[in-house]
């Protein structure tokens, strides 16, 4: 049982590490689509030096993200990854809506394996608090043993204090095999014995050592769920404020399309100049990166939130399993 028990939590930290490769892979992934959407902005106005200058630096990013998400995904020279340039969808919008902290908590007590490594531990520390309580009682063991003999020699009968006796001389070794084979002679013996410890200070010693490593694992576990707690609340309070900031930076993309509306109209009238219409467009262009890397750090913030709550891999499509127990996700 605890070899199994000890299998299974180096399940738990592989799948622990697994969701942080995971977590990881998917913060590049929308800082690349971060980048791309932006460069997509500062391409629409590349009339302005300072707009081009802003995509050239773009592109340096785009290419930086898109080699640290390859470096991730462990693309080596010749694999068609390594060679391609990856491409990333538009940005979703911030849409999803942010779970209750309550049913985050059950879903995270639930599926996260550092959870469950520690309670695997603790079960591994009652099996051994058991066993050293054992060796603290008397010991009554029952011993049996069955064998042959092999005899050798002649029966040469001798009178002995008036009674005869039957006396054997020395033999050949494959004289005595064989009469062995053969069940010639055979004993057999059985018995009970008994150990009483006398104080036994080492084993009472091992017994309390164990109960306080038992203690020490309890707090360890409640230490964790009150990490597990912060983070939560932490990923939640996160999640709702890069929803703000997206719904922000919409109503600067708003203003800002209205304001450059109105310069267009200004200007066919004669009452505006293009140097007001290039301003105009690049604050457009600024709003939109705004709301670019808003709706980025939202999706980011829901990785977290995902990780936290120990479904990141499942959202996904990712699932494990040992060779003996199906587990999806963290099981």
């Amino acid at each position: 049982m605890t070899a199994k028990n000890r299998v299974e939590m180096a399940f738990m930290a592989y799948t622990g590490a697994a969701r942080d490769l995971a977590q990881q892979i998917e913060y590049l992934y929308y800082d690349l689509s971060k980048a791309e959407a932006v460069l997509g902005f500062h391409l629409e106005s590349v009339e302005l030096a300072e707009e081009l200058k802003a995509a050239n630096q773009q592109r340096y990013d785009n290419g930086m993200a898109s080699n640290r998400l390859k470096n991730l995904l462990e693309a080596e020279p010749g694999d068609p990854l390594f060679d391609s340039e990856l491409r990333t969808l538009p940005l979703p919008p911030a849409s999803v809506p942010c779970p209750l902290f309550e049913k985050a908590l059950e879903i995270a007590l639930e599926k996260r394996s550092d959870l469950k490594e520690m309670r695997i531990a603790l079960e591994n520390q009652d099996l051994t608090i058991a066993y050293l309580e054992n060796q603290k009682l008397p010991r009554l063991d029952f011993i049996a043993s069955a064998g042959l003999n092999g005899l050798s020699g002649e029966d040469d009968p001798a009178n002995l204090f008036g009674r005869t006796q039957g006396s054997y001389h020395d033999g050949s070794y494959a004289r005595s095999f064989s009469r062995m084979l053969e069940a010639d002679g055979y004993q057999w013996a059985a018995g009970l014995q008994l150990e009483y410890p006398i104080g036994n200070r080492a084993a009472h010693s091992r017994y309390v050592r164990s109960k306080y490593e038992k203690r020490r694992l309890n707090n360890l576990m409640q230490r964790l769920k009150g990490q597990i707690r912060t983070e939560l609340r932490n990923g939640i309070v996160a999640v709702e404020r890069s929803r703000e900031r997206v719904e922000e930076a919409l109503r600067f993309i708003a203003l800002a399309q209205e304001t450059l509306d109105q310069e267009n109209e200004l200007l066919n009238e004669g009452l505006s100049t293009t140097f007001k219409i290039l301003s105009h467009q690049e604050k457009l262009v600024a709003a939109r990166v705004r709301h670019a890397s808003a709706l980025a750090d939202f999706q980011k913030s829901l990785v977290g939130l995902y990780r936290a709550t120990g479904e990141n891999l499942e959202r996904r499509g990712i699932f494990f399993q040992t060779a003996a127990t199906p587990f999806s996700g963290d099981d």
